[in-house]
């Protein structure tokens, strides 16, 4: 006999909702091409955020600028380029599935293919015409970091990175590295201000500017 929604453990809701999300992209794949959406950046810090050429640049602020969208739209700078292997994280699974379905309105028409364990990366992906590719991670535990040890991570996206520890984004920084001389590594993150890293990311990425 079933369970009913009350006695369901929070493990069981949680693959419960994986399971519907990966229907839904299953049938998103399926569906006929998208046109591909043309979007532009607003004037202002959307704008300078792409334009920055740094090795590694943040975009702060409370709710509301669009930072998200700008990660994910950043994350295809690089698709023409055959070996590149970028990836995308969030802090925990079910966040992280909020973005990959974001990314669903992009990246589908301009002939990007979903799959939720790609056979090469072993993550979520999507693979472009050139053989590109823009993977999603999660580190929910401090522990998760170990999942990405020896990758050759030559883009990364944090999103929301004040959820995320020194640490485990120190860890992750040690990934980004090419050994194709036409790929240059480089890091972008968004952030709010609050959460566990709150401290540490106003270190980094604010306090230099004062």
């Amino acid at each position: 006999m079933g369970k009913s929604v009350q006695n369901q453990t929070l493990e069981e809701k949680q693959e419960q909702a994986k399971r519907a999300r990966a229907a839904k992209r299953t049938k998103l794949n399926q569906a006929p091409e998208r046109p591909v959406v043309i979007w532009k950046p607003h004037p202002g810090r959307q704008t300078l955020f792409l334009q920055n050429n740094a090795y590694e640049c943040g975009f702060g602020g409370c709710k509301g600028p669009g930072k998200t969208e700008c990660l994910i739209l950043e994350s295809l700078r690089n698709i023409h380029l055959g070996n590149f292997r970028g990836i995308l994280f969030r802090r925990t699974f079910p966040r992280l599935g909020e973005i990959i379905d974001r990314t669903f309105k992009y990246f589908r028409g301009i002939g990007g293919k979903y799959s939720d364990k790609d056979i090469q990366v072993k993550l979520p992906a999507w693979t472009f015409p050139s053989g590109a590719k823009i993977m999603f991670g999660h580190m929910q535990y401090e522990s998760d970091k170990y999942n990405y040890q020896g990758r050759e991570l030559h883009g990364i996206f944090f999103d929301q990175l004040e959820e995320f520890t020194e640490t485990q984004f120190l860890y992750i920084l040690a990934q980004n590295r090419s050994s194709d001389t036409s790929i240059r590594p480089y890091v972008r993150s968004s952030f709010n201000p609050g959460g566990v890293g709150h401290a540490w990311v106003k270190r980094r990425y604010v306090d230099p500017l004062f």
